[in-house]
């Protein structure tokens, strides 16, 4: 039923067959259900039930492990930036993105781009030495985590220093421009909370991405330097059935460019030459942080 997109009937199916075996003493395929009731209801956006899901799981089982819920609820812990100490009225400028539209249609997409940087160019130097360090003392940069639309990345939560000064810049401005800039999917949620975030990395051999949305309500990205020619995210134009007739955001170093990501289909331009990092993140709006 999830391979049909029939994401309420799957939700069905398996509240069922848990409302029975909760309890039971089979764990590990209860909490493989568990995991999969998550993902059900994180595709059909409610993403704070999703996480809720993973969490009581994972209390209801605190002698066993499903490593996929506990994957998910180490970075909820990483990402719960609002308890950081640091500043959080700093306001941070922006600009909306123009990309053509069909006439006729309703409004075009929201995509939004800072004026003043979140993040300072220091600040994203260290960032990258950091990750390039990573790589080198581990395993390289992965490509698998993204399967349907595979990065060259470095998950965020991995690297504790690069981390706080992601959290920090969430608490200090971008958690209220976010909220500022999507009232729409608001909807009385009262905070930004991170699904995932990781450092991407580009070049002229794993150099772009195809036209795409993501596993977000809201997506962002920072861009951490400026040495590499090419790059950026490619809005695609409604009003033309012209090839790569649309919009290029390539921001300054430090500066975040946002859209709702999950209905916004983008892509990421070809670089040809240099290497490109960003700081990619997959939003959505929560009441419901614990």
């Amino acid at each position: 039923l999830q391979e049909e997109a029939r994401y309420a009937d799957s939700e069905a199916v398996l509240d069922a067959w848990l409302a029975v075996h909760r309890g039971s003493s089979k764990p590990r395929d209860t909490l493989i259900a568990e995991h999969a009731l998550g993902v059900c209801k994180l595709l059909q956006g409610l993403w704070d039930d999703a996480h809720s899901t993973w969490r009581d799981a994972s209390k209801r089982y605190p002698d066993h492990v499903n490593p996929n819920i506990d994957k998910q609820l180490r970075k909820d812990v990483a990402f719960s930036y609002w308890l950081q100490s640091g500043d959080s009225s700093e306001q941070l400028p922006y600009r909306r993105v123009p990309v053509p539209i069909q006439p006729g249609s309703l409004a075009p997409p929201d995509v939004f781009c800072t004026i003043r940087p979140a993040l300072t160019s220091e600040e994203c130097t260290r960032i990258i030495d950091l990750a390039e360090a990573r790589a080198a003392q581990g395993n390289g940069w992965t490509t698998a985590r993204h399967y349907s639309v595979p990065t060259t990345d470095l998950p965020l939560d991995s690297i504790p220093e690069a981390l706080s000064i992601f959290n920090a810049a969430m608490k200090r401005s971008i958690n209220a421009m976010l909220l500022e800039q999507f009232p729409q999917l608001v909807n009385g949620r009262t905070r930004v909370a991170v699904h995932d975030a990781f450092i991407v990395r580009y070049d002229e051999h794993r150099n772009a991405l195809p036209e795409h949305t993501d596993e977000s309500e809201v997506s962002l990205t920072i861009a951490l330097n400026d040495a590499a020619v090419g790059g950026g995210t490619y809005f695609p134009s409604t009003a033309s059935t012209v090839p790569f007739d649309g919009t290029v955001v390539r921001p300054d170093v430090g500066h975040v460019v946002s859209f709702a990501g999950g209905t916004t289909r983008h892509a990421g331009e070809p670089v040809s030459r240099g290497v490109r990092y960003i700081i990619a993140a997959f939003l959505y709006f929560s009441k419901n942080l614990v």
